[in-house]
């Protein structure tokens, strides 16, 4: 076998995880062939497009040499101009592979070439698929040792104390979703200038509108009603990990960490209890497909739909691969970074809830902790997003038992986890619980949580989130320079042929 380069290797397993990623995606909407059909009598009829196809057909001129008449093949010497029409979803779609394969094309030509090329072969690769041989090639113990070291190198590493989270809208309405009970979504906002309006609908998918003076975003939950009335417990811890590694690592198209990662940090307790939680959450986040748009009036800024991963692979030395979607706009998905304490895996589910929700407002709230060194959340808020239910949603009016009790033991079960560890004594955060004394839940309910900072931990969180945020415009920017180069040596393809 040839050999192959680190950086071949790393493009080797790109497209194979591209490739794969666009045969499990869901293809763009094509015409039917009684849309067809429709299309073309009107095409005959009128020579034009009809307008309700608008953007779904398109049109080109080409040089034939012959055609059928009166149903017989009759060859022209000169040739013939005619109007060829296409589907557009089609076309987009097959062009996607067509640029993949050239965005790689010298590895792929390499591994090709190496199959051929072989003396000692168990089987003869003529007609043997593409993927087939990228896969063989991966999987030859030469590559596969410089793939161990590849993992050995980040089985080494720890997460910080305090790193940084992705974090945004998309993200914030997913927790919401994950701590909900029936897919309620109240329709309010933190200002008055945010309306929030949430579409629960009969198949299970939640549309989410929020509407504020600098926008309006629409967050879609494809299949959302899987996740409710369901334990996810486990999958919301890991979904925070993964979001960290995905930070940690720089959003790489293969995600790789040791499952001792998420027992170190307290998520579970052994090797076979981390990779069943694993597969559990890889399997539940591959039915929903998350996305939406960010609209400016009527400028579509930011859009994305799918699936977040679309392969997980576990070893038997316990090191776990996922392969993210490269389609996804993680951008939008996930549009900014907050931190977030590393002992919190180690917190039951409301308590979790309740620190990434603190850390999640901190993020927005920056320029008031670097005033005051502290934030209010309401009462309701927290409520709100830890899903407990609202007041008219309790049976018998257990209020306390419903709602009181929750928050109360999510508060004093972080202060008590954050005081075993005093490593973190400089990234402390204090919390006071300012209620009123009533046995009236809405009463109580108007009271609110401060969150106090420590001057220098705002510093540094502000430092933190906004070094990470640069470094991934740095990433994004690299990446969409990379894209205009592929456009435009596409459209240079175009234009010769």
């Amino acid at each position: 076998m040839d050999k192959f380069t680190s950086e071949e290797i790393k493009a080797l397993r790109e497209y194979l995880e591209k490739l794969n990623a666009l045969h499990n995606e869901t293809p763009p909407e094509r015409l039917t062939p009684e849309e067809w059909d429709e299309a073309m009598n009107a095409i005959q009829e009128t020579g034009k497009i009809p307008a309700k196809y608008a953007g779904r057909i398109g049109e080109s001129e080409i040089t034939v040499q012959s055609e059928i008449v009166d149903g017989k093949h009759v060859y022209r010497p000169e040739g013939v101009t005619k109007r060829a029409y296409y589907d557009i979803a089609q076309e987009a779609y097959n062009r996607r592979f067509i640029e993949l394969g050239e965005e790689y094309q010298k590895p792929v030509e390499k591994a090709i070439l190496s199959s051929l090329t072989e003396e000692k072969q168990e089987h003869n690769p003529q007609g043997e698929r593409l993927e087939d041989i990228i896969k063989r090639i991966l999987e030859n113990p030469e590559i596969l040792r410089e793939l161990e070291k590849e993992a050995r190198r980040l089985e080494k590493r720890e997460l910080p104390a305090l790193g940084a989270l992705p974090n945004g809208e998309a993200l914030n309405f997913l927790y919401r979703v994950l701590s909900g009970k029936s897919g309620r979504i109240p329709a309010n906002g933190q200002t008055k200038h945010d309306l929030i309006t949430p579409d629960f609908k009969a198949n299970g998918d939640l549309t989410i509108t929020r509407k504020t003076d600098k926008g309006q975003t629409t967050i879609e939950i494809k299949k959302a009603g899987l996740l409710f009335g369901k334990s996810n417990k486990g999958f919301t811890k890991v979904l925070t990990f993964v979001m960290q590694e995905m930070a940690f690592q720089n959003f790489p198209l293969r995600l790789g960490f040791p499952l001792k990662a998420m027992i170190d940090l307290g998520i579970y307790k052994n090797t076979s209890n981390a990779a069943r939680g694993l597969r559990d959450f890889f399997g539940r986040q591959k039915d929903i497909s998350i996305g939406g748009k960010f609209k400016k009036g009527r400028e579509i800024v930011a859009s994305t739909q799918g699936l977040l991963f679309f392969h997980l692979d576990i070893t038997k030395s316990g090191f776990a691969t996922l392969g993210a979607n490269p389609e996804m706009n993680w951008d939008f998905f996930a549009s900014y970074f907050t931190i977030f304490p590393s002992w919190a895996y180690k917190l039951n589910v409301n308590a979790f809830l309740l620190v990434r929700f603190i850390f999640f407002i901190a993020r927005q709230r920056t320029e008031e902790i670097k005033r005051n060194e502290k934030f209010k959340i309401s009462l309701d808020a927290v409520r709100e997003n830890l899903g407990l239910p609202a007041p008219e949603e309790v049976k018998n009016r257990r209020y306390r038992e419903a709602i009181v009790e929750p928050i109360e033991a999510a508060i004093e079960e972080i202060e008590t986890e954050a005081n075993l560890h005093p490593e973190t004594k400089d990234y402390a955060f204090t919390m006071t619980l300012a209620r009123t004394e009533t046995s009236k839940i809405n009463e109580w309910l108007q009271g609110y949580l401060e969150i106090g900072l420590k001057r220098d931990f705002a510093e540094t969180f502000v430092r933190i989130a906004t070094e990470r945020e640069e470094k991934q415009a740095q990433w994004e920017k690299a990446k969409q320079a990379e894209l205009a180069k592929l456009e435009a040596k596409a459209e240079y393809a175009a234009k010769k042929e």
